[in-house]
């Protein structure tokens, strides 16, 4: 879709993104292969950018837990 870092996504579908919630959360309401219109913003102004869905995994960067095993 063209996300650079740095943005920050305000709208998908015409959606405003609610305060709290996590940008996958959200994007888990849609189904891979489905139309996005994301509004972002960048340096300050409304940027459009479109596409289709297509999510993939992301490797964890940081363990789940804090220690090696569970006491």
């Amino acid at each position: 879709l063209g996300l650079l870092p740095g943005d920050v996504v305000r709208k998908i579908n015409g959606r405003e993104l609610p305060a709290g919630l996590d940008l996958q959360d959200f994007l888990g309401i849609y189904s891979a292969g489905e139309p996005l219109q994301l509004v972002v913003e960048r340096a300050g102004r409304p940027v459009e950018l479109r596409g289709n869905y297509a999510p993939t995994a992301v490797a964890r960067v940081a363990p789940i837990f804090a220690s090696a095993a569970p006491s």
